[in-house]
């Protein structure tokens, strides 16, 4: 799946239709990427708990409506189950995060790893100083990701 002729690299690639190779075998997105994924699991807790406490009401309307599976999902889980789904991503990307033992986003000259960090602020209970620094690398990411949508969107207006 994440090898460079991979299923992420073609979905990629189709998406953007240029040939993309983000997934290889010399960057670490795939650890990270491999991460994120083992941690999903705990999102889907948290979601399944939220979807167990909408009232039964919705579900029978859902079914008077002759709505499909699909359609009940959409039309009345995801909208009772928006905070949630936030939460499931913030837990996920920081238990991802705590749990790393190679990642080390601030490498560098220094070689001071992300988890050591952590650690170190966590030993002085700093707890804020932890959801302020993954806070800023969660907008960091969701930049980065803007700016690439555009871009992809810039060049195949051009094209």
């Amino acid at each position: 799946v994440l090898a460079e002729n991979g299923l992420l690299n073609k979905l990629l690639s189709a998406f953007s239709s240029n040939d993309v190779v983000v997934f290889n075998s010399a960057n670490g997105l795939n650890v990270y990427t491999t991460m994120v994924i083992t941690c999903i699991p705990f999102a889907i807790f948290i979601c399944t708990a939220t979807l167990k406490i909408v009232p039964e009401i919705y579900w029978k309307v859902s079914n008077d409506l002759k709505l499909n599976q699909f359609a009940k999902f959409i039309k009345v889980g995801l909208p009772m189950s928006k905070t949630s789904i936030v939460a499931s991503v913030i837990i996920t990307f920081f238990v991802a995060f705590a749990l790393s033992s190679e990642v080390s986003f601030l490498g560098g000259a220094t070689k001071i790893s992300t988890r050591g960090f952590i650690l170190s602020l966590m030993s002085a209970n700093r707890y804020e100083a932890i959801f302020v620094f993954g806070f800023a690398l969660l907008v960091v990411i969701i930049l980065c990701f803007i700016i690439f949508y555009f871009a992809t969107k810039a060049r195949s207006i051009r094209a």
